[in-house]
């Protein structure tokens, strides 16, 4: 099964990722923070970590550094309100790590996760 790990502190938007990737059939687990996102993804990491750039406490740049030490595998799409922030993709894709901003079409969401989830897809 395809997993993925949405990480965002508002849980509208938690609720709303979840309900438009289980339609399309991934199987989603939600963190509210960067600390619970953390202890997932070392518990069990999953194919793709959907991951907002400003969190409270913990931001996403920094889940997305101490991910890198985890070693998982995981893919990772950033989620910001930001993304025209200069240098933003560039710093993303020095960690291997997708962009979208926010508020995001679901096509286009739906079109960067499938890749994720399946880099054969390409």
């Amino acid at each position: 099964m395809r997993e993925i790990l949405v990480v965002d502190d508002e849980p509208t938007i938690r609720h709303l990722l979840q309900t438009i990737l289980e339609s399309e059939g991934f199987s989603v687990a939600t963190a509210e923070d960067g600390q619970a996102a953390l202890e997932r993804l070392a518990a069990d990491p999953p194919a793709v970590l959907l991951l907002d750039v400003r969190l409270r406490g913990m931001d996403g740049w920094e889940v997305l550094r101490r991910l890198d030490a985890l070693h998982t595998g995981t893919q990772v799409l950033l989620l910001t309100g930001d993304a025209k922030t200069a240098g933003m993709a560039t710093t993303a894709a020095e960690h291997g790590a997708a962009v979208l901003e926010k508020p995001f079409d679901v096509d286009a969401l739906l079109d960067v996760v499938g890749r994720l989830a399946d880099p054969a897809r390409g």
